[in-house]
């Protein structure tokens, strides 16, 4: 068989169709994800504070108002301009509706970022490094701002520099966040490790826990940020790797729905925890670790 058949030289028009349908159909298989979780945390939250039921409240909406945007923009992509084809693959340069994916992914970001630091505050209890996290997160969502704004006026290269300016701020915010979690639950399981009380037993599990729920999202804003950073560095007017617009595309489309999933599985996990630990009845505000912290008084 000619290898001719097998290598078929696409044009980036095709990237982005590929881009935007593979993006799409995620973040509704994602969400269909997200409703088993809210089903779940719904069997859950009767000892949650209101502060904590508001909060699932408002991720719920979000992730509704995201994939009714995803939708809207499949049926624009694939009904109303489909003898377009050309139009169809421009459809995010010049309709309102997908130039807003970058602003509704870093509001969604930003949102999740905040329950987090305040849950790093219930643990640490150090106010100097949450206070960082929180200026790096707004640092973050400023340059999103800024670069939906050029999107608008068309500045395609300049909106890829501030959008992977965003994406490098929030990577390295969600890695201080995580790190700093992550060393005050070792910082408690190692004290109190010698005594092998269940309290140590519980630090292992949120130690595990901490590290698996973020994960997806910071390898996901990785990958976005470096598809952004290449478009900058080959200016993405007219872009010589079609590739990167694609998983930029794919990346920016499910970040919020890998946020809200990394969030629910530690909210959906503390039953599990708890119950494979002693079977004791816990309290939660807020923070999700407020149940744990009262353990640490003798």
């Amino acid at each position: 068989m000619s290898s001719r058949l097998l290598i078929r030289h696409l044009s980036a028009d095709f990237y982005v169709f590929a881009g935007w349908d593979v993006a799409i159909c995620s973040a509704l298989f994602f969400q269909g994800v997200l409703c088993a979780q809210f089903a779940h945390y719904i069997n859950l939250s009767k000892r949650d504070t209101i502060g904590l039921k508001f909060f699932v409240t408002g991720l719920a909406l979000m992730t509704v108002v995201r994939c009714c945007e995803c939708i809207a923009t499949m049926w624009m992509q694939n009904v109303t301009f489909f003898a377009r084809v050309e139009a169809a693959s421009q459809l995010s340069m010049y309709h309102w509706l997908p130039k807003a994916n970058i602003l509704l992914e870093a509001t969604g970001a930003v949102y999740v970022q905040i329950f987090f630091c305040r849950r790093l505050w219930a643990i640490s209890r150090n106010a100097y490094i949450v206070i960082i996290c929180l200026i790096l997160f707004a640092f973050g969502f400023v340059s999103s701002v800024i670069g939906n704004f050029f999107l608008f006026t068309g500045a395609t290269t300049s909106t890829a520099g501030w959008v992977s300016l965003h994406f490098g701020i929030a990577l390295c915010a969600d890695l201080l966040l995580t790190g700093s979690t992550v060393f005050y639950l070792l910082r408690h399981y190692n004290a109190s490790v010698l005594s092998r009380s269940p309290f140590a037993i519980k630090m292992k599990f949120l130690v595990r826990l901490t590290i698996q729920s973020a994960a997806p999202a910071a390898m996901c804003t990785l990958a976005n940020f470096v598809a952004n950073m290449q478009l900058y560095l080959t200016d993405s007017q007219d872009p010589k790797y079609p590739q990167s617009l694609m998983v930029a595309f794919i990346s920016l489309i499910i970040l919020p729905q890998l946020y809200t999933w990394s969030a629910m599985w530690t909210l959906n996990s503390r039953e599990d925890i708890w119950v494979a630990v002693d079977n004791r009845m816990y309290t939660v505000n807020l923070a999700t670790s407020a149940g744990v912290l009262t353990d640490l008084q003798p």
